[in-house]
């Protein structure tokens, strides 16, 4: 999240035309570098903002937005971008830049990179070019050095939680919500009602397992929802169990009355109680994602976690 000495910087370099060609946004979330870039672009341009449309689909036609998750940055996208982006004649006696977005970086070619530096050796009139990435020890030391970055701060779930309420969410759920997401999108996504459903079955399981002594009733139920095909509904849910397992000393010293609060302490404090190992929970998932992110089977990974967790309490 842009604080506000970076965009009063941001504005002061407008104002009196420093603005540098290329800028390079890094962060640990690409949501909330997107939003940082929404914002930039506001500053410089005073775009009109729709904060809850993903940044590829701004409108505008001060701004071109490539993605390299979609395959867009070989050297022919980039180079006609630049191209495109010349012929615009609306620059005549304004201050407005043509922007030019590329996403994820890192993943660009580097005939395509050796384009953009070329570019800025003898950029067009009010270019500015704006990279983004959350691998910057993978994006080529010449952009680097090149470029002027401005880093993407994680927002803490306070911030999260804070920035939903003054938008009028007051689903309860988006206080947990707060905690799992790395960011205010994925906070808003997290407060949806299939999201919400899936923590209420969460709990219940956990609670089966807890109250019944029904080991394999959760075991049962992330079989069954655990699935290489949907990503997003993995990381929330494990990462839910992950919250579970702390939320009584996490959620201790939190004087807000909140039904999931209640419910996700009282759990945690049982869980812990009935089956110690239930500690280790975290380990075993973080385990999970370490093995998935290095392109480990998905299956044989699942199946292993499900017995680690079992072993917890038994």
């Amino acid at each position: 999240m842009l604080n506000k000495n970076v965009l009063n910087s941001i504005s002061w370099a407008k104002k009196e035309n420093k603005l540098a060609h290329l800028y390079l946004f890094v962060g640990k979330s690409k949501n909330t570098i997107d939003l940082d870039i929404l914002a930039f672009l506001k500053e410089i341009n005073d775009f009109e903002i729709n904060w809850e449309q993903p940044l590829e689909q701004i409108k505008n036609y001060d701004c071109i937005v490539l993605d390299g998750d979609q395959g867009e940055l070989g050297k022919a996208e980039i180079e006609q971008a630049f191209y495109d982006m010349s012929l615009q004649t609306n620059y005549e006696d304004t201050n407005d830049k043509r922007i030019i977005v590329l996403k994820n970086i890192e993943k660009a070619s580097v005939q395509a990179l050796n384009s953009i530096l070329k570019t800025i050796e003898e950029p067009f009139d009010n270019l500015l070019i704006i990279l983004s990435t959350t691998k910057e020890k993978n994006v080529l030391s010449t952009i680097l050095s090149r470029a002027q970055k401005i880093v993407s701060l994680t927002m803490s779930a306070q911030e999260i939680y804070g920035q939903l309420v003054s938008q009028g969410t007051l689903e309860p759920f988006c206080l947990v919500a707060s905690y799992l997401a790395d960011d205010f999108r994925e906070a808003q996504n997290y407060s949806k009602d299939s999201f919400i459903a899936l923590f209420d079955q969460l709990l219940a399981a956990l609670i089966e397992t807890i109250k019944r002594n029904n080991k394999h009733y959760l075991y049962s139920f992330l079989l069954n929802e655990l699935t290489k095909e949907n990503k997003q509904k993995n990381i929330f849910l494990l990462d839910s169990m992950k919250l579970i397992t702390f939320g009584n000393v996490l959620f201790n010293d939190l004087k807000i009355k909140n039904k999931y609060l209640e419910q996700i302490k009282q759990i945690s404090k049982e869980l812990v109680l009935k089956f110690p190992k239930s500690i280790e929970f975290p380990l075993a998932i973080d385990a999970f994602f370490k093995f998935i992110n290095e392109n480990a089977n998905f299956i044989i990974q699942k199946e292993l976690l499900l017995l680690n967790l079992l072993e917890k309490y038994e």
